[in-house]
């Protein structure tokens, strides 16, 4: 296979739940864009979230698809964002409010930091690559067009979040798409039709590059459509069954070096 990208998903993919990520993996993934080859994110994450959470590989950030495709970066710059109107946005967060009051809801604007409902602590500001000045207030939020929304539980438990998403997908259909992710601990919006696969479709437009010569990694439903779409899909184990029904090749999780041994394989048969 010529492969000339590799788009990686970040969290359960690239980096384990508990941060770890596979030296072999960094190593091989400079190699790869030392012989020219464009590495990039495919991820659920903003930009600085995903620079924070890839640590050595923060050089990623400059390249794919960030809030599950509704932004598209190519060298460091936003070459799409896919809106939602704010209408939807507060339809949403006003269904997602009616399931469950202790849902936390980020609303997700293309130029602008997050705005949160509640549980804004140290730690979640870092992850996110934000300050408490930089968050914009709620109502502020819901003003204006978002290219996603984010809703989960406190605990942030796995299948926490059904009733929010029932109510919110009900609300929203044929307005935005609505899907789980992370064992049901999140709920995320996007605009009609957007996903990782559209995000990469536009990504890999920009970049002048045919899906069928791009790698694909993931393990979550989310990144099914991404790996249905690239020439070539690995799928994570004990990840999403849909994620492992679109791949075509399973390797084990981080922090192994599977994902690593893989790519490392496909560069060398190019």
């Amino acid at each position: 296979m010529n492969i000339r990208a590799v788009l990686l998903d970040i969290d359960g993919t690239i980096v384990a739940r508990d941060g770890r990520i596979s030296p072999e993996l960094v190593e091989t993934l400079q190699r790869l864009r030392d012989a020219g080859i464009t590495v990039a994110c495919a991820t659920a994450r903003t930009r600085p979230s995903a620079r924070i959470r890839l640590g050595p590989l923060a050089w990623m950030a400059d390249e794919g698809v960030f809030q599950n495709g509704a932004l598209v970066v190519s060298a460091g710059q936003t070459a799409h964002a896919f809106e939602m109107p704010a209408t939807t946005v507060a339809r949403a967060v006003d269904a997602a409010l009616a399931a469950d009051p202790a849902v936390v809801v980020a609303i997700h604007h293309a130029s602008a930091a997050p705005a949160f409902t509640s549980g804004l602590t140290d730690a979640l500001l870092a992850a996110w690559g934000v300050t408490a000045a930089e968050v914009r207030p709620f109502a502020e939020g819901l003003r204006h067009p978002a290219i996603k929304v984010g809703m989960w539980m406190p605990n942030e438990a796995a299948g926490s979040i059904l009733a929010v998403h029932a109510a919110v997908a009900e609300m929203a259909a044929g307005l935005a798409t609505v899907f789980q992710a992370d064992e049901g601990r999140f709920v995320f919006m996007t605009a009609p039709g957007v996903d990782k696969a559209h995000g990469a479709r536009a990504w890999l437009e920009t970049r002048g590059i045919d899906a069928g010569l791009a790698v694909a990694a993931g393990d979550d439903r989310t990144d099914a459509p991404l790996l249905a779409l690239c020439g070539h899909g690995i799928a994570i184990s004990g990840g999403h069954p849909e994620a492992r029904a679109m791949a075509d090749r399973v390797v084990t999780a981080p922090p192994h070096d599977g994902l690593a041994e893989a790519l490392a394989e496909l560069f060398t048969s190019s």
